[in-house]
């Protein structure tokens, strides 16, 4: 729980799994097979799911550009964002976008 909830805080920041498992006062291995038990996915995967939903809301709400919304969300590029939120939400970002706002 406390790990998920550092990950919910700090989901936009780059999170290291080994800063994070010695600020919790545990090893890296434990706190990944831990989250995963209590979670049912990896600590990368639960941020990257953050990431996505605030991308979402942001896309749905907001008037930043895809590829600015990507370098916020922590991704690479814009092309690894559109891949990562079309197999989140099924659409890409811009259709989602327009979806969004008809």
């Amino acid at each position: 729980p406390a790990a998920e909830e550092l990950l919910r805080t700090r989901f936009l920041e780059a999170v290291d799994l080994d800063a994070l498992s010695r600020e919790l006062g545990i090893g890296a291995l434990a706190l990944t097979r831990g989250f995963r038990e209590h979670v049912g996915v990896s600590p990368a995967s639960y941020q990257r799911q953050l990431r996505l939903e605030w991308a979402a809301g942001q896309l749905a709400t907001g008037q930043d550009s895809i590829s600015d919304l990507a370098v916020r969300a922590g991704f690479a590029d814009q092309a690894h964002f559109t891949r990562e939120f079309k197999r989140y939400t099924g659409l890409p970002p811009g259709r989602y976008r327009a979806a969004r706002r008809n």
